[in-house]
């Protein structure tokens, strides 16, 4: 079953990480993790909800397992305080990736 589940900053999860000529599966905390986005990886997402607009950035998910495109880390950033962010894990062995 799909499914997003929001985790403190300190979850510690398994990604494979690419450092240019090689990679290597590494576990680190979500934070850590969502240091490696590039600055391109962020995309503005507006909604709303009770309390009227909500327009945040979310950076376009870091795949954490190199053989497998179900498992993902997003990260969602507040748009007048970038250091405000929230992180979440994505399961949805349906989809393969999401677009960039």
């Amino acid at each position: 079953m799909p499914y997003v589940l929001a985790v403190p900053v300190n979850q510690r999860v398994i990604a494979t990480i690419d450092n240019g000529a090689a990679s290597k599966v590494a576990e680190l905390r979500a934070d850590a993790l969502a240091t490696t986005l590039q600055a391109q990886a962020w995309k503005i997402s507006p909604g709303a909800d009770s309390r009227g607009p909500r327009v945040y950035h979310w950076g376009v998910a870091i795949r954490l397992l190199e053989s497998d495109d179900s498992y993902w880390l997003l990260v969602k950033r507040n748009l007048t305080d970038p250091d405000d962010l929230a992180y979440y894990l994505r399961y949805d062995p349906k989809c393969a990736r999401f677009a960039s």
